[in-house]
């Protein structure tokens, strides 16, 4: 891992590296708290929805007593129109929850009520058909009293003969409006609501309420089709008619088991106020880390200008100008204490060697050139060559130096032959073979000598004579070269074959 160059970065990434843990704890403490906060909020709207249907099947349980002891009464059992008047008119009064008492015959045709009424058939509502026909206590749906006036939920009971068969239906409307005063006192956080749907989805009631939400509307379609998949209650999020997600938890009443619940009951909390109370304490926290990073990059910032920067920049100084030359160039800093002191007095040593060092190095290198010269002219005057080739990576050698009498043997300069990389060319093809296993085939360790011909620059050809020598590390291919050198033995051999010719055949006496 490559580290950046500047100290001042390198400083920043110190009390980054400082402040990064405390950040991850911030963002995983904030991941948990929304996720707290949200498991309390479920919680939350299932107690109160649950808090709410108890209530509601209090009232309908208490609806149910009223209506089974009114059937009793010998006025409900004789159909007195005059008396069951009455009779409804103190019970109506003496509970405010109830919007009205009534007494309808086997056909739905209104006797009697609490309240002034004008002669109506109701036979049409669903609370008279379930009660007529499934003979039991029923719920109605929303509508609004034709002799109150305002939304109500009505439930009936039948009213039956000594033959069990139906005499009568006794209603009675539940208040709708009543139900703001129970709701009030639930507290709900801001943009929650509670509200309460019929069978069909139609809302009965909504608190708070709102003009474009009235009772008789029908529920905002996403929300019912949640409602209608969750058969007894439960938890789910979704999005109202205003178009803010939040959080419901609903309960399904039902009067019995085979019966689809008459009411439906459902509390939501905005997710977004929920998770704001969590968001709330990580920006505080993120807020201190923010002021705890400034103070700290401040304090990094003063001490990398002061502390290091400074010095070092000294110290580059110094070494710019041995670097230019100037060697009689001295750190101020080497009675420094610490590193940077260290660094400092390393520099001064370094400096002083140097400046020795140079007038030793002027002399070898004037040796040296002197022995090349040397070299060169005794080269000159040889007729063999001499060479030096290093393996590359791609397993092919090439020169790095020639010297000798190449321009003499091989016609070529050796600015020619250096620049084809390798001596190979001059070779016959027929010795090419010869020439791959004694020059390129060598081992480290190993030398190996051959005879070969090469093509001079003007078509001749000459008999050389290689020696060649391979050295470096058998395990690093790359380290691998060779010596070598070369002698024209055209003459020599000419010399021989001719020798050995006048021998075979003696010329004649």
């Amino acid at each position: 891992m490559r580290m950046p160059k500047s100290i001042r970065l390198n400083l920043t990434l110190v009390v980054l590296a400082g402040i990064l843990p405390m950040l991850v704890m911030i963002l995983a403490s904030g991941l948990d708290r929304r996720e707290r906060e949200m498991e309390e909020a479920r919680l939350t709207v299932a107690r109160l929805s649950e808090s709410f249907a108890r209530q509601e099947q209090t009232l309908a349980r208490s609806a149910q007593n009223l209506l089974s002891a009114l059937a009793l009464f010998p006025e409900v059992q004789a159909l007195d129109v005059a008396a069951c008047t009455r009779l409804f008119q103190n019970f109506n009064q003496a509970n405010p929850r109830l919007a009205n008492i009534a007494l309808l015959d086997a056909e739905g045709n209104a006797l009697a009520s609490a309240l002034a009424f004008s002669k109506v058939n109701l036979s049409g509502r669903r609370d008279f058909i379930l009660a007529s026909t499934r003979l039991r206590f029923s719920a109605g749906e929303y509508s609004v009293g034709r002799a109150s006036g305002v939304p109500i939920l009505p439930f009936t009971l039948p009213v039956l003969d000594g033959q069990g068969r139906l005499k009568a239906v006794l209603l009675v409307s539940l208040d709708l409006q009543g139900f703001a005063r129970d709701f009030d006192k639930a507290l709900l956080p801001p943009g929650s609501f509670v509200g309460l749907t019929d069978h069909k989805g139609t809302r009965l009631f909504r608190h708070p309420a709102t003009d474009n939400l009235a009772p008789g509307t029908p529920v905002f379609g996403p929300v019912w089709k949640k409602i209608r998949q969750m058969p007894d209650g439960g938890l789910f999020t979704a999005s109202n008619s205003d178009g803010v997600p939040r959080i419901y938890g609903l309960s399904r009443l039902r009067l019995y088991p085979d019966e689809e619940p008459y009411l439906n009951i459902f509390v939501g909390i905005p997710e977004a106020l929920v998770l704001a109370r969590a968001d709330a304490v990580t920006a505080e926290g993120l807020r201190w880390l923010a002021l705890s990073l400034a103070l700290s990059g401040i304090l990094a910032w003063l001490t990398g200008r002061y502390g290091i920067l400074r010095p070092v920049r000294a110290l580059v100084e110094t070494a710019r100008r041995i670097g230019a030359g100037d060697l009689s160039a001295r750190s101020d800093l080497a009675g420094n204490q610490g590193s940077l002191g260290v660094l400092a007095r390393a520099f001064n040593t370094m400096a002083q060697n140097l400046e020795q060092d140079r007038e030793q190095r002027r002399l070898v290198e004037e040796a040296a050139r002197t022995n090349a010269q040397r070299f060169e002219a005794v080269s000159g005057l040889i007729t063999d060559f001499a060479y030096s080739c290093r393996r590359g990576p791609d397993g092919i050698y090439s020169l790095d130096w020639l010297t000798g009498a190449t321009e003499k043997i091989t016609g070529y300069s050796r600015e020619e032959i250096l620049a084809q990389g390798c001596w190979r060319f001059l070779v016959l093809p027929e010795d090419l073979p010869l020439f791959s296993a004694h020059v390129e085939g060598l081992e480290p360790g190993r030398h190996a000598t051959c005879v070969l011909r090469i093509r001079r620059k003007d078509g001749q050809v000459v008999w050389l004579q290689s020696f060649t020598q391979c050295e470096g590390d058998p395990l690093q291919p790359s380290s691998h070269v060779l010596y070598g050198g070369c002698q024209n033995i055209s003459e020599r051999l000419a010399t021989e074959q001719k020798v050995a010719a006048e021998a075979a055949y003696p010329a004649p006496s």
